[in-house]
């Protein structure tokens, strides 16, 4: 096991969502700057979590309907207060 592997299993989920979250700020501050549609972005980030998610929980699939259920309900909570366009 690596020293990076051994420091990911250290970290709570806590920590673990904040390093994600910074991540994907940062690519979304890139996609901005190339100018790539919002829309695209979003499809591609579902497809590929969507992908991630069945992969790992293939023989779990009430875990992967909570998973996409609860990720719904977080993504319409953080809209709810801007009924605006997706823009970046």
């Amino acid at each position: 096991m690596t020293e990076e592997e051994k420091q990911s299993e250290e970290l709570d989920e806590h920590t673990q969502m904040v390093i994600v979250s910074r991540q994907i700020n940062a690519m979304m501050g890139r996609f901005a700057k190339r100018n790539i549609s919002p829309d695209m972005i979003a499809y591609m980030m579902m497809s590929a979590g969507t992908t991630l998610l069945l992969a790992n929980n293939r023989f779990n699939p009430v875990f992967y309907g909570e998973v996409i259920a609860a990720a719904l309900a977080s993504a319409n909570q953080a809209v709810s207060d801007n009924d605006e366009e997706t823009k970046h």
